[in-house]
């Protein structure tokens, strides 16, 4: 990605990520144990339907592991990165999709939201 943004302009791409924490809870029960125990940060969001808590963003995810293992070992714990590029304008995004066109199976997730 670096390699497209400086073929592209590095002054009208700017790339930021941000982690994203997931803590599954099997039960319903753990689920209500760890939300009156307050065990997780205060930015926490529970999703009831999935069975979860998401951290978005999590600021520090070695200590957030650590913390699962120690206080949630029955629990499950993921990761993930969310990256986003902030385009100058259309010809930007035009000339960026022309440098990957030769890495498409190298990109998964979700379709772009493309505001310019």
């Amino acid at each position: 990605m670096e390699e497209a943004i400086e073929t592209v302009s590095p002054l009208k791409i700017a790339a930021r990520y941000r982690f994203v924490a997931v803590v599954g809870f099997d039960t319903d029960a753990d689920i209500v144990m760890h939300y009156l125990a307050d065990t997780l940060p205060p930015e926490r969001r529970y999703d009831n339907g999935n069975s979860c808590a998401v951290l978005d963003p999590c600021t520090d995810p070695e200590a957030l592991l650590a913390l699962v293992e120690y206080e949630m070992p029955t629990c499950r714990f993921s990761i993930f990165g969310v990256g986003v590029l902030e385009l100058a304008d259309e010809a930007t995004y035009e000339s960026l999709l022309t440098a990957l066109a030769d890495r498409p199976g190298r990109f998964v997730g979700e379709m772009p939201v493309i505001e310019f």
